[in-house]
């Protein structure tokens, strides 16, 4: 069996519940969650599909923070469900930049399954969510990190390491997100051949940032040769579990920006599209803060899903600050 067909959903699934399970038989796990002696046993053979109610149970019971990271990945709504429908819809709305189409065709599932798995209207199979985050996705490492802390098996443990190297390739050299965005664009696709000059040029990045980062999305194989040009093969980079490589990346596009414009402060001379506030709130402004915050960029991923049957002309960066004082405090103090 070769290294792809062993590094799938279903296989992951099957490690994970050896991992969670331990040293104890398939018997007792099947015992502690309340289910049927050979229970656990078919969800580890592949007899018997779990579903993300079953993950959600198995954590429950073995103290497992899932839901703290389902609210990092999907937000809220899907952290209050256990319903896996939730997640998916709300996953999709996050990451963006597809068309349910394209989702479609690369997870092999009917128009009619896409449809429920927007709509949350049924639960959904753990290989399911795994193979989504596996392809459309950076945040894979991070559920399997909840789930199984240390892996062991080689295979899984290499490419659980190459997307890990992925994000922190985001967070140490953040122009690579714009490499990788600008490989998707129309103005890409127009060149015969690949070129680095006209990367630099597209983007406004010097010829030594490009080849320094074609140079390491090659050598992760965060991108492939296809011809005479270059496809991505990992995707869509999320750093929101990691808050140091989050502010990295903020601090280099604050720093363009502060480069780009010839202003004191970097913010364009028109000052249209920036706004920042620092005001007193109640505990219960903060609350409705937050939740508007979480809509606006559930609004914002559904109109880039809208966006993904159009060609794309340009690379957007999307900075955003939220904090309160008892957060930046904790920051700072020592």
């Amino acid at each position: 069996m070769g290294k792809e067909e062993r590094f799938n959903g279903q296989a992951l699934v099957r490690y994970v519940l050896c991992e969670i399970r331990g040293r104890a038989t398939q018997k007792e796990m099947s015992t502690r969650l309340g289910y049927r002696f050979n229970q656990w046993h078919k969800w580890e053979s592949g007899q018997k599909v779990l579903m993300c109610a079953d993950l959600v149970r198995i954590a429950e019971v073995m103290g497992l923070p899932l839901t703290d990271a389902v609210h990092v990945l999907a937000g809220q709504a899907a952290a209050e469900n256990e319903n896996g429908g939730f997640f998916m819809r709300d996953i999709f709305r996050k990451f963006g930049g597809y068309n349910l189409s394209q989702v479609q065709k690369k997870m092999r599932i009917s128009k009619t399954t896409m449809h429920r798995l927007v709509t949350a209207q049924q639960d959904v199979p753990v290989t399911f969510v795994f193979e989504f985050l596996m392809g459309f996705s950076s945040m894979l490492p991070y559920l399997i990190g909840v789930l199984a802390p240390q892996i062991q098996d080689p295979i899984f443990k290499k490419e659980i390491a190459r997307m890990r190297s992925q994000l922190r390739l985001e967070s140490e050299f953040p122009w690579l997100s714009a490499i990788e965005a600008y490989l998707e664009t129309e103005e890409y696709g127009q060149l015969k051949r690949h070129s680095d000059r006209a990367v630099a040029m597209g983007l406004g990045l010097s010829m030594a940032e490009v080849r320094q980062g074609m140079s390491l999305l090659l050598d992760n194989r965060t991108i492939e040769r296809q011809g005479d040009k270059y496809i991505l093969s990992l995707k869509r980079v999320d750093l929101e579990a990691d808050i140091v490589g989050s502010a990295k990346f903020a601090r280099y596009w604050t720093e363009k920006a502060l480069q780009r414009y010839s202003t004191a402060d970097g913010v364009p001379s028109s000052r249209r599209g920036w706004s920042s506030r620092v005001f007193p709130v109640s505990e219960t402004a903060r609350d409705e803060l937050r939740k508007l915050t979480q809509s606006f960029v559930g609004e914002m991923a559904n109109i880039l899903l809208q966006d993904g049957k159009r060609e794309k002309s340009r690379v957007q960066v999307f900075l955003m600050h939220f904090f309160d004082h008892q957060e930046f405090k904790n920051r700072v103090e020592p």
